[in-house]
This record gives C-alpha cells, sequence and structure tokens, in this order.
C-alpha cells in the first residue's frame, strides 16, 4: 500500500570505527613496548608552479609553502594502526521518521535481508573483507610491501597474514585468493553479522591492529584536514614569507605536546563503506563507498546521481508500498541505514 515519502529520514551510526593512532615499529613482530607514536611536523617547500591556469609570468617563480609531513622514527620499518571497531544495531529504527507509514515499509524491507536474502550475512563478509585486508590503512597499504591484521573479540583473535583482496570478485569467498584465510573470514563476517543482528545491549567491540612493512624511515601517510584560514595564518607567522600550510594532517595531542599522527574515524568509516558493487553500470571489480548519491571523489563522479540514490529509493519504496526494490536495492538501502545519515524527500 502506498504511503508519503518522508520529508526527513535520519539513523544513527551502526558502525562506529575510533581514530586509527598510528605508531612506528622496529619491525613487523615488535612488540607494544616497542612502538612509539607516529608524529607530525611542519616542512618548508620551495616549490614550482604546475597549475595551467598559472600565468605566465609566473610559471618561473617559487611557491614558497608550508606542509605537515611523517615518518617512522629512524630505524625503523613497520607501520601499525591501532583502534577499534563498536557495532550497535541502530540501523533497525530510525532517529526521526515524518512519515509513520513508512516505518511499516522499512521493516519490511529490513525483514527480507535478513531473512530471504541473506544481506546481512552478505554485508558481514564485504565489511570483513575489508577489515582483513589491510583496507584501513589507505596509502600506506599502497606502499607497503607487505601487511598483516589482527582482529581481537574478548579473548578470541583473528589473524590475517597479507590477504589481498580479489581483483575480479573481491566480495566472493569461494574464490581462489581467500582459500587460505576462508575459514577465518567466515568466523570475522560472523562476528559482523551477529553484531548487525542483536537487538539489544551495548554492541560488539572489535579491537583492530593492521601492520604494514613500508622500509627504513618511510613516509607515512595519516588522513589529510583542510586548513583553515586561522590555521593559515598562524603559519604564515611561523614561515614568514610564504602562503601559510596547504597541507594539513590528522593528528591528536599527546600529553607531552606531541602530535600523532591518525587515520581519523571518518576515513576508517569511508574504507568499511566502500563494499557498493550495486550500483548502475556497476563494475563489479570496482567497489565504491556506500553514499546517498554513490559520490567517488576520486573519480569525480556520482554513480547514483538519479537512479538508484537513496532519494530516488526512498520515494519509489513509499510510491509501490515497497513491491519494486531489488535485491541489490535492498541491500544499498540497509548499508546506507547501517552508515547512518539524514535522508528522505529533502536534501540527503
Amino acid at each position: 500500500m502506498p504511503t508519503a515519502s518522508p520529508s526527513i529520514l535520519s539513523f544513527a551510526r551502526t558502525l562506529e570505527p575510533s581514530h586509527m593512532l598510528m605508531f612506528s615499529a622496529p619491525t613487523m613482530a615488535s612488540t607494544v613496548s616497542e612502538m612509539v607514536p607516529v608524529t607530525i611536523r611542519e616542512e618548508p617547500l620551495r616549490g614550482l608552479n604546475a597549475t595551467s591556469k598559472t600565468p605566465l609570468e609566473k610559471r618561473d617563480q617559487a611557491i614558497l609553502q608550508v606542509v605537515e609531513s611523517s615518518e617512522l622514527a629512524p630505524g625503523h620499518e613497520a607501520l601499525v594502526l591501532r583502534g577499534r571497531l563498536l557495532i550497535k544495531n541502530r540501523y533497525a529504527t530510525p532517529q526521526t521518521c515524518s512519515e509513520s507509514g513508512f516505518l511499516r515499509l522499512h521493516a519490511e524491507v529490513l525483514e527480507q535481508v535478513k531473512g530471504a536474502d541473506a544481506g546481512i550475512a552478505e554485508l558481514g563478509t564485504r565489511y570483513a573483507i575489508q577489515i582483513a585486508c589491510g583496507m584501513l590503512g589507505w596509502r600506506n597499504f599502497l606502499t607497503a610491501d607487505r601487511h598483516r591484521v589482527m582482529v581481537e573479540l574478548g579473548s578470541e583473535q583473528l589473524d590475517f597474514d597479507n590477504l589481498l583482496r580479489d581483483e575480479a570478485q573481491p566480495f566472493s569467498l569461494d574464490t581462489a585468493s581467500y582459500e587460505a584465510h576462508r575459514r577465518t573470514l567466515q568466523t570475522l563476517a560472523g562476528w559482523i553479522a551477529d553484531a548487525l543482528l542483536r537487538e539489544t545491549g551495548h554492541g560488539t567491540m572489535l579491537r583492530l591492529q593492521a601492520r604494514y612493512m613500508l622500509g627504513l624511515g618511510a613516509r607515512v601517510y595519516p588522513s589529510q584536514e583542510w586548513p583553515s584560514d586561522d590555521q593559515k595564518r598562524a603559519s604564515q607567522r611561523r614561515w614568514p614569507g610564504g602562503e601559510g600550510v596547504t597541507r594539513m594532517l590528522a593528528k591528536l595531542r599527546l600529553p607531552n605536546g606531541e602530535l600523532q599522527a591518525i587515520v581519523n574515524d571518518r576515513k576508517a568509516g569511508n574504507t568499511l563503506r566502500q563494499i557498493d558493487t550495486w550500483y548502475p553500470d556497476a563494475r563489479p571489480n570496482r567497489p565504491i563507498a556506500v553514499e546517498p548519491y554513490g559520490a567517488n571523489s576520486h573519480e569525480a563522479r556520482a554513480w547514483r546521481r538519479t537512479t538508484g540514490s537513496m532519494k530516488e529509493i526512498i520515494e519509489r519504496l513509499a510510491r509501490s508500498g515497497g513491491q519494486t526494490l531489488s535485491r541489490e536495492d535492498r541491500l544499498f538501502y540497509t548499508a546506507l541505514c547501517i552508515r547512518g545519515g539524514v535522508f528522505g524527500g529533502g536534501e540527503e
């Protein structure tokens, strides 16, 4: 039975990653006591103009700028990320829904996803593969010679040594790429799926650690942040003559005043969400992050700009009374409810 499309539909985040703290370690096998925080420093640069918009008369002039950078400690060759993931069932019930009739449709979609679709098990598998393959390291993963991921739940620990995501079928556990780790991946996927299905309690806490072999003195890549005008002005006072800091890195201030590099919680969350292979004109080997419009900043494209956007799916669900959603639509809808945010007939 049709109902009105809600003008506001909001969910709290179900997957709550922490900041991933970055540590420098002598070797991949180093103990916690041997690790030191990766720190951030300002680095003045004398660069050159490179953009096509640079006026002709300035193309031979140097650019004085300041960037923040970080690297492993002297004599160290491994990067360690440490953090946690809290999974708490918050997608089943909206925080806000302006149309009470839509709540029934939402519940019916989740009933199918949890039941006939086996969708929660599939989502658990996709999140597990993202974690186990070391994707939380982002650019550090791409520059690593090898990596190792450890996940703990209570007294149990899972170990994934140098597991790489399958290039052709990244989320199918039946591929040969996952054969050596299949049982461990199934266990992690089960932990996540069970947490997504649990209705009550404080949630499930997974402790995460990822190690990357980068090499002696290697550059480290924390999350990047946008410098404010105040931060630029403060940087210009420290480095007169330049344009101020142009690249800022994510960090936390330690009790001793040093700045420890991090992969921030938003970047970590984006990693977990890179499971969408259901978008229009999808490339199965090119998953994108679960976003309302399927926006991918690296490609400067929104894959769900109109068809398949959260807005369009909500409206179609309301008009049809829940009869027109495909299994792929239901999985995307559920994954976006797990992501959390404000959706509806207005602005996502």
